[in-house]
């Protein structure tokens, strides 16, 4: 199975969000360039470089401060389906039954143990748990 892959635009609102110069966000952006493929990029990639930027801006509210700069809207198709819901429940479950829209690489759950609901969220191509936080970071504040 290929590996999963990100958008560039995905990618363009870290760079953004981290406010870089041009020439800082150039060097930033060929040390992914080398991975594209038709403007997309493996997660893999992606998630090692943006912990790498991360780290080198001392940003570690990247993911959260992009996802609070998004709309709902720009996620596409998946937010006329979690707009249209009536519930956040179905909203959730809507989403997850169509996630594959939103991110191939993504795997979420909904676990319910009596009062208790556990909306689990994991990037299975990922290896170090701490990677995909800004990417779960962005999408779940993206949603508030």
């Amino acid at each position: 199975m290929p590996e999963s892959s990100i958008s560039h635009e995905y990618w363009q609102h870290f760079l953004d969000e981290a406010q870089l110069d041009a020439e800082q966000q150039q060097l930033w952006e060929a040390r992914l360039s080398h991975a594209a493929t038709n403007n997309r990029y493996p997660v893999t990639a992606l998630a090692s470089i943006l912990n790498d930027l991360i780290v080198n801006t001392n940003l570690p509210q990247l993911g959260l401060s992009v996802g609070k700069r998004m709309h709902l809207n720009q996620w596409g198709d998946i937010a006329h389906i979690m707009l249209s819901s009536c519930t956040i429940a179905e909203a959730l479950s809507m989403t997850i039954d169509h996630e594959d829209l939103i991110n191939g690489a993504i795997y979420t759950q909904i676990l319910e143990d009596g009062d208790w609901v556990q909306h689990r969220v994991s990037f299975p191509e990922l290896d170090d748990h701490k990677l995909a936080a800004p990417l779960v970071e962005r999408d779940l504040a993206s949603t508030l």
